[in-house]
């Protein structure tokens, strides 16, 4: 009796991925492809967002990718006019990676210190730790971060 209420009650959902827009398959199911070129296994009702909050989303979701691509150019102006109007997006911390790994080498250790406190779990924390000591390791002696 439960599994028939369970499978009635659940009818559809919606798996969201780290970036780019769903793609419909074959069993009622929505993927979408990240960065990585892997699937988040996150799993949401469909229905679970409004109509506005969804278009925002969409609008946030072209901005971040517009700013990705800017960054991909080297178009650092674009790339932080965008990045700063979604600060409060899900994957702007992906930008904000971004950002520090291009500034690295002038950022002060503070920064770096500030910036992993802020980001602790983010599978991109140890890059930037690594990023940060082969800087270090790399400076000619005498120079300090």
């Amino acid at each position: 009796m439960k599994k028939a209420i369970l499978g009635q009650t659940v009818v559809r959902w919606l798996r969201v991925g780290l970036l780019g827009a769903a793609v419909a398959s074959p069993a009622g199911w929505a993927t979408t492809v990240s960065e990585a070129g892997i699937t988040s296994p996150l799993l949401l009702p469909s229905g679970s967002l409004s109509q506005s909050d969804r278009k925002k989303i969409e609008a946030q979701r072209e901005q971040y990718l517009a700013a990705t691509a800017a960054d991909d150019k080297g178009d650092v102006k674009t790339f932080e006019t965008l990045s700063e109007a979604l600060t409060d997006y899900p994957l702007y911390p992906y930008l904000a990676y971004r950002d520090f790994r291009r500034n690295l080498p002038s950022l002060s250790r503070a920064d770096v210190e500030a910036f992993i406190k802020k980001y602790p779990n983010m599978p991109f924390t140890q890059s930037a730790r690594t990023a940060y000591f082969r800087q270090l390791v790399n400076q000619p002696s005498g120079q300090s971060c």
